[in-house]
């Protein structure tokens, strides 16, 4: 008797793990091609004749650092200028100083209290993504080339999950398979609260968790098509230079 209850439950383990196989095959077979992703993408923010229209971009906002401890939430503004095709600078007043980070087309860089150290990674940074001013339509300039993995679910919101030349960890692309939106990137970017800006949603909200802190940039104001001297962008000479290899 003992035996037979054990083949009977061997039986049904074994039909259901057939079942989740075919499930799973049926639904990687069944995957849409990064094309196909990128385009919906595209289409859902406002079409690519829209995003064309799209030059400079300049926006105002708060950064938002809570350490989830005994301190208290620190708010800090920011501004920013973006220009095609990949020129972007942020400055941030924190505590009374100013830092500056940037990509003036050939160096990146950040600056601080001893100077300006260049970086090679600015120019394929998500902050540089973010602030494009065409950002659906760089994603494979910024991110290399990709691949469809799976779908994943995302606290009941079904994904599409994106692999990219870079770390998975950090550069890895989140495309809701409902709306089409990028909705993630990495495990800790959350792209939240898309609002049209001159015909074209933007991410107004972007918050990433990271070692029990969350920071929370928020968009207060998002500004296209201003002239923009390309001076803003000129790296200026500190007191002291560093390279960041």
């Amino acid at each position: 008797m003992r035996n037979k209850k054990s083949l009977i439950l061997f039986g049904i383990l074994l039909s259901l793990i057939s079942v989740h196989s075919e499930n799973t095959n049926f639904i990687n077979k069944d995957l849409p091609t990064v094309d196909v992703i990128l385009n919906n993408y595209i289409k859902a923010v406002g079409g690519r004749i829209a995003l064309m229209k799209l030059e400079t971009k300049i926006c105002k906002g708060r950064i938002l650092d809570d350490k989830s401890g005994s301190s208290p939430l620190t708010v800090t503004p920011f501004i920013s200028f973006s220009t095609l095709p990949d020129k972007w600078k942020m400055i941030t007043y924190k505590k009374g100083a100013v830092l500056k980070q940037g990509f003036n087309g050939e160096f990146g860089w950040h600056s601080n209290a001893t100077g300006i150290i260049f970086e090679d990674c600015k120019d394929r940074s998500k902050l540089s993504w973010l602030l494009n001013p065409q950002s659906p339509l760089v994603l494979d300039d910024i991110f290399g080339k990709m691949s469809v993995e799976t779908i994943i679910n995302l606290n009941n919101l079904y994904t599409y999950k994106v692999v990219t030349e870079l770390e998975d960890t950090y550069f890895s692309l989140y495309f809701d398979v409902a709306s089409g939106l990028l909705v993630r990137i990495g495990l800790y970017w959350y792209l939240e609260d898309y609002r049209s800006v001159d015909g074209v949603l933007i991410p107004f909200k972007i918050v990433q968790n990271r070692k029990g802190r969350t920071t929370t940039l928020i968009f207060d104001e998002i500004n296209h098509n201003n002239k923009i001297d390309d001076t803003v962008f000129e790296i200026f000479k500190e007191k002291s230079i560093k390279e960041n290899k």
